[in-house]
């Protein structure tokens, strides 16, 4: 039966019994066990769906008012889609300079671990339709959503 552990901080690990760091309720860290150890026993769809993750919801973060807040940039997420269910998740690493995703620069460190694991892995990361160029997307902004939280767009 598979479970979920909290591994730490935004960092969550389905467990089915054969991933590195799953115990038996332990704490992986106790272990030795290391997030980037973590990553390498990740396969190229779940570090693409945890980088979409850690886009969405914190990398994206800012404060409206901040002029930096959303002034970085990282490469676009995508899913392939079968018969209306994901099928797997990958990263494109988007060739041209100001396209991919605003982020708040301040808020990049987990999601970058995970991008550098996603390359150093091997997965695929040819430019995707998400890239776009630099004339077809707007200036990236801090918009405040229904609940008061800034979120780079």
């Amino acid at each position: 039966m598979p479970r979920i552990e909290h591994v730490g901080p935004g960092v969550v690990l389905l467990c089915l019994g054969l991933a590195a760091g799953c115990g038996s309720g332990s704490d992986p860290s106790a272990s030795g066990t290391t997030s980037a150890q973590l990553l390498a026993a990740m396969t190229c769809s779940q570090l693409a769906e945890r980088y979409k993750n850690l886009l969405e919801t914190d990398a994206s973060l800012c404060t409206p008012g901040d002029a930096s807040a959303c002034s970085g940039r990282r490469p676009v997420w995508g899913v392939e889609v079968s018969g209306g269910t994901i099928v797997s998740y990958g990263i494109s690493a988007c060739p041209v300079s100001g396209s991919g995703v605003p982020v708040n620069p301040d808020r990049t460190a987990q999601l970058d671990l995970v991008l550098a694991a996603y390359v150093t892995s091997g997965c695929d990361t040819s430019a995707g339709p998400g890239c776009g160029t630099p004339g077809t997307r707007p200036a990236p902004a801090c918009v405040v959503d229904g609940q008061g939280v800034g979120h780079c767009q």
